[in-house]
């Protein structure tokens, strides 16, 4: 099965800063949760996001993938459903999460396109957590503006369909340009 950004092109929010691929911001701080009445976890924590487009329930997602894990905690947790286009609930946060974290889809995948947009002005780096356009640091490839009425440039991962999987969020992407786009899709079992 497929898995496509349905929203059309996902733009890069500020030039020189990764962000994921596969993901959202939090729109709202996340208090802690309280363990439920019998002490116990899994709870379940009502998440304000840009989008949950990406998102299904049973998903496994990463909050605050950029965590320090001393004063802020990334954590691996499961969607237990979506509310509406904005409000997701995931299932068994333990930590509170500042405004803006990302939450990145953190799925197993077969494969990975990405097709960078032809109106685009600058370049776009795909890579892994931490890339940077500028100097290619954790690029595993750069796509190049190329102009309407030509075919964009992609990038396909060159383990793609092999028998061993990828994960979603080791896709991140990174541009010279704020607003430049890409078409992200990935393939799931």
């Amino acid at each position: 099965m497929k898995r496509v950004y349905p929203n059309g092109y996902w733009a890069l929010i500020s030039a020189g800063t990764a962000q994921p691929v596969f993901g959202t911001k939090l729109t709202a701080t996340l208090a802690a949760p309280y363990p439920s009445r019998d002490g116990a976890y899994p709870v379940l924590t009502t998440v304000t996001v840009t989008s949950t487009v990406w998102f299904k329930k049973g998903d496994w997602v990463l909050i605050d993938p950029l965590a320090n894990q001393t004063t802020a905690f990334r954590e691996q947790v499961m969607v237990y459903s979506i509310t509406d286009a904005t409000h997701i609930v995931l299932q068994g946060l333990q930590f509170g999460h500042a405004n803006g974290v990302w939450l990145q889809l953190a799925i197993p995948c077969t494969g990975v396109y990405v097709q960078m947009n032809p109106a685009n002005v600058g370049l776009i780096a795909i890579g892994l957590q931490g890339v940077v356009e500028s100097n290619g640091h954790n690029a595993i490839a750069f796509l190049n503006p190329n102009g309407a009425g030509v075919q964009p440039t992609e990038f396909v991962d060159p383990i793609n369909g092999l028998a061993n999987v990828m994960k979603t969020d080791d896709y991140w992407f990174d541009g010279a340009h704020t607003g430049d786009s890409i078409l992200p899709s990935c393939t799931v079992q």
